[in-house]
C-alpha cells in the first residue's frame, strides 16, 4: 500500500513551483486577492483561537405580501401547511394588509410552532401601540416567535420590557443586511455596530443581532465570507450573533429555472460556508401567487444538500482547503483590522 504523504501549506507551495504559469488569482476587491495558490507569506494561519460554533443550516422560507382578506385567508393557510408538509425549518411571514391582522390565528390554526422557528418582520411607520397590537396578535399562537427589526424600523425595545417578561417564547432580532459586493462600505462598521447594540441592549436577553449576508454570484467568495464571519464570533465570543443568507433578489429574473439554478449555488456555497438560516423565495416569485410546485422545489434544494450530500453533519466542510483558508483569513483580517479603537 502505498504511503500518503502530508504536507504542510509551505511543503506544498515548494511542491507547487512559486513560478508555475497555473498560477491564477481570484480578485474580488482592489484589496483582497486570494490566489489559487497561496502567497507564501499568507499561507501561515494562524487557527481559530475559539472553536467556531455549530450552525443548524435551517432551510429558511420567506413568502412576502401574505393577504389576510377573509376572503383569501384558505389560500394563505393551504401555502402554510404545504411549506410545513414539505419542511420549511424556518419560516418568515410578512403581511400586505394590517387591516386584518385579527386573522393571524385562522391562518396559523392546527400549527405547532415548537416544530419550526417563526420569524416575523415588524412593518415600518408604525408608532410604538401599534407595534405592541401588531406582536400581540401573533403571542396569541402560543408558540415561540421571533420579531424582525432593523435600522429603519423605528422600534424601541425599551417600551416592550413589559412584553418580555409576561412572554418567554417571543424574540426580537436586530436584522444587519450586509451585501458582498459592497463590502468596503460596511465592513468598517460591522464590529463597533455589533459592540454598541450590546452595550445598549446588554440584560435585554431575548434580544439577538442577525448578520444577514446577501450571497453574491461569486461562490468562493460566498463561502469565504461566511467562514471570516464565524470566525469572527468565535474570536469575539459574542453569544447571540447568528448568521443568516439571503439571495439577492436583483440577481433573479423572470424565469422560474434560472433562479433555480442560482437559488441552488447560493444554497452550497451556505452550506460550505456555515449560516443558521438560508433564507430562500420561491423560484416564481415574481408572479401574483407562488406555485406549489416552486415552492417544493426550492425547499427540496436544502433538503437535498443535508439528507443526501450530508453537509449539515460537518462544521466546516472546507476546512484546511488551502484557498479557501486564505481566502478566508484575508476577510477576518480585514475585518479585525477596521474595528475602531478608543
Amino acid at each position: 500500500m502505498q504511503e500518503v504523504l502530508q504536507y504542510s501549506g509551505q511543503d506544498w507551495l515548494d511542491a507547487v513551483g512559486s513560478t508555475s504559469e497555473n498560477i491564477k488569482s481570484h480578485i474580488i476587491f482592489d484589496d483582497i486577492i486570494g490566489a489559487s495558490f497561496p502567497h507564501p507569506d499568507l499561507v501561515q494561519w494562524k487557527g481559530e483561537i475559539h472553536p467556531m460554533r455549530t450552525v443548524e443550516r435551517l432551510a429558511g422560507l420567506y413568502l412576502q405580501n401574505q393577504s389576510l382578506d377573509p376572503l383569501d385567508v384558505q389560500s394563505s393557510k393551504d401555502l402554510l401547511f404545504y411549506a410545513l408538509e414539505h419542511g420549511v425549518e424556518h419560516l418568515k411571514w410578512s403581511i400586505s394588509d394590517l387591516n386584518h391582522l385579527s386573522n393571524i390565528p385562522l391562518v396559523f390554526q392546527g400549527v405547532h410552532l415548537d416544530m419550526i422557528q417563526l420569524s416575523i418582520p415588524l412593518p415600518s411607520g408604525l408608532n410604538s401601540d401599534q407595534h405592541k397590537n401588531y406582536i400581540q396578535e401573533f403571542i396569541k399562537l402560543k408558540g415561540p416567535v421571533a420579531f424582525e427589526f432593523d435600522q429603519h424600523t423605528d422600534f424601541d425595545l425599551l417600551q416592550m420590557q413589559t412584553l418580555f417578561h409576561e412572554n418567554a417564547n417571543i424574540k426580537f432580532n436586530f436584522i444587519h443586511s450586509i451585501q458582498l459586493n459592497n463590502f468596503s462600505n460596511w465592513s468598517n462598521k460591522l464590529l463597533d455596530s455589533i459592540k454598541l447594540f450590546f452595550q445598549n441592549n446588554k440584560y435585554l436577553l431575548q434580544v439577538q443581532y442577525i448578520i444577514r449576508l446577501q450571497l453574491s454570484k461569486d461562490f468562493l467568495s460566498n463561502v469565504a465570507m461566511l467562514r471570516a464571519l464565524r470566525f469572527l464570533i468565535a474570536h469575539e465570543k459574542w453569544e447571540r450573533v447568528f448568521i443568516e443568507t439571503e439571495v439577492n433578489l436583483h440577481d433573479l429574473s423572470d424565469d422560474p429555472f434560472h433562479n433555480q439554478i442560482h437559488q441552488s449555488m447560493c444554497s452550497l456555497s451556505a452550506m460550505l460556508g456555515g449560516a443558521d438560516t438560508i433564507w430562500l423565495s420561491p423560484n416564481d416569485l415574481n408572479e401574483k401567487h407562488y406555485s406549489k410546485q416552486w415552492l417544493r422545489t426550492v425547499l427540496h434544494t436544502i433538503h437535498i444538500l443535508k439528507k443526501e450530500s450530508y453537509l449539515d453533519l460537518v462544521n466546516d466542510p472546507l476546512k484546511g482547503s488551502y484557498y479557501v483558508e486564505d481566502l478566508s483569513q484575508q476577510f477576518f483580517y480585514k475585518l479585525k483590522s477596521t474595528q475602531s479603537h478608543p
